[in-house]
This record gives structure tokens, C-alpha cells and sequence, in this order.
């Protein structure tokens, strides 16, 4: 496990975060800051669901390994448990979700917990009625909006969720009011820290996503770029197949193919709308670039669709599952030969060593030299291992750097893609 997470920038940052939350008793109001120029907060409730994991593990930067996992995990079973669901196929269902699961994240940041949220989502979203119960739509809407707080891709979920509260407000609960309250009251629990934020810093949060929108809509030259989205789009989808990556036909092809199918299969319609919603509005989104994870949610709703679209066909059935068996299997053969040089492993191995070398002195004294932005993730590896207390070396000094760096000497000794050396001032 140690040799795929990976331990970056944003791990770095969280756990900074939950360290001066637990150690300092210092709440946050804002969480991960969404990757754009606008630059707004989402929510802090990420920071929070580490804190269990943090203490559990005293603090190793590896409880993000673990947190990680389970996400991954709980992900998978509910994705087997929604088809198995719609499909009424447990073997299907089972190879479909295995799968998937390439897909999902070997390092720890908020993005990860979009499936989680989105499936449960889509769980109570089918599991609702003609006209959904008080309770119903309160755990709905305390869901999508909850779920927001981890990435503003969760809006694409918006027809489902109007939807039900349509049929809600429709339903036979006499008090508009107590429709009213049912519906803002998780609203306002699952924003409340970013209104408090709001309020004590004149709205710049608020102003910010304001900003944001209106960016998105008319902030450039660049026009209507469907060649790009789906373009992104594709690089979610090459768990199906590899050949799909950048390939414009075959993601269109699979974007287009629920069309054929959705007079027979109604109660898809507006899990389908959620997903066209997705490539329209992001093939309108004015920055020069943006992630390809932005179609994170939306490479999942279509596949659950293509899934439950290829359980309706016998013939296509039997073909697919010959194929899911092949994928799953060529995904397994990957993951095993998987290497990631920057791994968390490295870091701490590279850190282990230094401590090593510097005995018996507790505290090192080290240079990182990388360019900005990279060789990022040792401190909060070298903050759990170095002594709390002791003194530090007089004379040597280590360099962290990549093993091309000229100033590394003879005792240069490499760590995945990072190389260590060292050199005495009294030498």
C-alpha cells in the first residue's frame, strides 16, 4: 500500500490542517480551495471525517492510506449494491463494479469522496416512492448538498434532486412550512461553517463562487468547447478500455448510446439529463484548461446507465461479461506492476534514513531542492518520525533533491525518484 499512495501537495496540506485541528484545538470554518482563478472554499467537512482516522493513528500521515481504502471500498459495495438494484443481476452487477474500481483514487484528497456521496445519492434517490416521506427527502437533500461540500461537480446531480423535491412539494403534507423547513434546514447544516466564514469576512467566499459563475460563463474568448470536455471526459472512461482515452468517437458514441434505449428504460431520463448537463455546461467553462476529474460523477452515472442498459439485452449480456471478466482481470495485472516512484514509501524511507545517518543527534538539518511546486509531502513525514525533542547535528547537513541536482556528492543514495546526500562542514 505504501508503494502506490501516493503523498503530495494536497495530502501535505490535510494533514497540516487536521494537525493543527486536533494538536491546537483550531477548527476550520473552509476547506479545499476549488482549483480555478475564481478560487473559492468548499466546505471543511473533509478535514473533519479525518479526525477519527488522525487520532486512531497518533498521527502517521499514512491514517490517509487507510481512510483512502475504506472510501474505496464502501464506493465499491454501494455501487454493486445500486446495480444489483436496477439490474436485478448480482453477477453482472459484481463484475461491473469491480471494474470501476481501477478507477478509483490511490491517494487521499476530496475528490474521493464524490463516488461515495453520489451513490448514496442515487441509493435514495431510487429507493423513493411516487411521493416521497418527510424523511425521505430530508436525508435526500441533506445528501446533495452535503455532498457539494467536497466538489461543485455534485451540481450535475441537480435534475434528480428537483425532481424529487417536485414530487414532494406535490405530496399530500398539508403544512407549507414544514415542506419549507425540510427543505432549508439541510441546506443550512450542511453550509453553516461557510456561512459563519461569510459573515466574519464580508462575504469574499460567497463573492468569490459568485465570480466563479459568472467566469465560467463569459470570462474569455474560448466559446463552446464540446471537442473538450469530452475529451476529458474520455480519460474516466478508459477503465472500460484503454483505446477510449482521447478518442472523440467512442466517448461520444457512449454518451450518445442511452438515447436508443431511454423510451423502454424511463426512470433513467433524468440520470441521463444529469449527464449531458455535465458535458454541455463544462464544454461552456472558461478556463483554458481544467482537470479531467471534473467528470469524475459524470464517467460513473453513465456507466451505472450503460450497465443497466447492457442488462436488459441477453445477447449483449453474455458479451459482456466475457469482456468485464478480461478487464477485470487486465486491471489486476496492472496494479500489481504498478509503480509510483514518488510513493509515500520513498518519503519516509529517504526520512528513516536521514534519522539514520544523523545519530546519535535526534533533530537534521535538511535542504530540499526542487522546482516549485514538486518534492512536495516530507514534512508531515518528517515531523511524525523526527524526535520532539533533541539537538541538531553541528555539522552535517542533507540534501533532498531529484538525482540529476549537481550538488549531490558521493554519498548521493536514491529513494524512488528522489535521491539523498549528505556533506560535513568540518570536512
Amino acid at each position: 500500500m505504501e508503494k502506490l499512495f501516493s503523498f503530495e501537495y494536497d495530502q501535505e496540506r490535510d494533514y497540516q490542517v487536521v494537525q493543527q485541528m486536533v494538536e491546537k484545538l483550531k477548527p476550520t470554518l473552509i476547506g479545499p480551495r476549488v482549483v480555478s482563478s475564481a478560487g473559492f472554499f468548499l466546505g471543511p467537512w473533509y478535514f473533519y471525517l479525518q479526525i477519527p482516522f488522525f487520532l486512531l493513528s497518533r498521527g502517521n500521515p499514512l491514517y490517509q492510506a487507510y481512510l483512502t481504502g475504506i472510501v474505496n471500498v464502501a464506493s465499491t459495495l454501494l455501487l454493486f449494491w445500486l446495480l444489483t438494484k436496477l439490474t436485478r443481476r448480482r453477477f453482472l452487477s459484481l463484475l461491473s463494479a469491480l471494474m470501476w474500481t481501477v478507477t478509483l483514487d490511490r491517494t487521499s484528497w476530496n475528490v474521493t469522496f464524490v463516488p461515495l456521496f453520489a451513490l448514496i445519492f442515487l441509493l435514495q434517490y431510487f429507493s423513493l416512492k411516487n411521493a416521497p416521506t418527510p424523511k425521505q427527502i430530508f436525508l435526500l437533500t441533506l445528501t446533495f448538498f452535503f455532498g457539494l461540500n467536497f466538489h461543485v461537480q455534485f451540481i450535475f446531480l441537480l435534475p434528480l434532486w428537483l425532481t424529487s423535491v417536485l414530487k414532494f412539494t406535490k405530496s399530500s403534507l398539508s403544512d407549507p412550512l414544514v415542506k419549507v423547513a425540510l427543505l432549508a434546514l439541510p441546506v443550512l447544516l450542511s453550509f453553516l461553517p461557510l456561512i459563519i466564514f461569510d459573515l466574519r469576512h464580508e462575504f469574499i467566499n460567497s463573492l468569490s463562487f459568485a465570480n466563479f459563475i459568472i467566469k465560467s460563463a463569459s470570462g474569455s474568448d474560448l466559446g463552446f468547447r464540446l471537442t473538450y470536455s469530452l475529451k476529458q471526459l474520455s480519460s474516466y472512461l478508459t477503465f472500460i478500455h484503454p483505446l477510449i482515452k482521447h478518442n472523440l468517437y467512442l466517448t461520444a458514441g457512449l454518451l450518445l448510446m442511452p438515447c436508443i434505449f431511454l423510451k423502454r428504460i424511463k426512470y433513467l431520463n433524468s440520470l441521463y439529463l444529469s449527464t449531458i448537463l455535465s458535458v454541455l455546461s463544462l464544454s461552456f467553462y472558461q478556463e483554458l484548461t481544467w482537470p479531467e476529474y471534473y467528470h469524475y460523477l459524470t464517467s460513473l452515472i453513465l456507466f451505472i446507465i450503460l450497465v443497466v442498459i447492457v442488462s436488459k439485452l441477453s445477447l449483449t449480456r453474455l458479451v459482456y461479461s466475457v469482456f468485464a471478466v478480461s478487464m477485470v482481470f487486465l486491471g489486476l495485472i496492472r496494479l500489481q506492476n504498478q509503480i509510483n516512484p514518488s510513493a509515500y514509501y520513498y518519503k519516509k524511507e529517504l526520512m528513516l534514513y536521514m534519522l539514520e545517518m544523523n545519530k546519535p543527534f535526534g533533530k537534521i538539518n535538511v535542504l530540499y531542492e526542487f522546482p516549485f511546486g514538486q518534492g512536495l509531502g516530507f514534512s508531515p513525514i518528517r515531523d511524525y518520525y523526527e524526535p520532539k525533542t533533541g539537538r541538531y547535528h553541528p555539522s552535517r547537513t542533507f540534501l533532498v533533491s531529484y538525482p540529476s541536482n549537481p550538488k549531490h556528492n558521493q554519498t548521493a543514495r536514491g529513494f524512488g525518484q528522489y535521491a539523498i546526500s549528505y556533506y560535513d562542514s568540518n570536512e
